[in-house]
């Protein structure tokens, strides 16, 4: 059965031959989506059931607090793997950006000073706006530089 599939799936996941390890890692690829979803859940079925929706919040009510402590590990860890490993991404592409500022930043300047070669040329200007804006040597719609 996985013949057919095995080309349409990224090459970072692992294929399994055996049926009881892809369900086991289905299982595992549900938990955020089952949590999150249910979590929003909450919110239509209290609107549609208001009476039912105050009789299980009085319910949790009772739990005990190590309980809710509990709940909030389990979910943080879940939660938290996941927020840990898209920062770190994020972190690089932060870096890899700033890696490239000063290639883009002489780019914008090469094109403000071509920009206003072409304006000192003998464009015929007719805006006094754009003729001030090429005698300080900005390009045409370089804002404040």
């Amino acid at each position: 059965m996985m013949g057919p599939l095995r080309g349409n799936m990224p090459p970072n996941l692992p294929i399994h031959a055996e049926g009881g390890d892809g369900l086991v890692d289905g299982l595992n690829r549900l938990v955020r989506p089952v949590i999150t979803f249910g979590l929003l859940g909450i919110l239509p079925a209290v609107v549609i059931w208001p009476e039912g929706a105050a009789v299980a919040f009085a319910a949790l009510a009772l739990l005990p607090a190590g309980y809710w402590a509990l709940v909030t590990v389990i979910i943080g860890f879940y939660f938290g793997g996941r927020m840990q490993l898209k920062a770190q991404d994020f972190q690089k592409s932060v870096q890899s950006a700033a890696d490239r500022a000063p290639e883009v930043i002489a780019n914008i300047k090469r094109l403000r000073t071509e920009l206003s070669l072409e304006l000192a040329q003998g464009l015929d200007i007719d805006n006094p706006a754009l003729r001030d804006c090429a005698k300080r040597g900005r390009g045409l719609g370089a804002p404040g530089a």
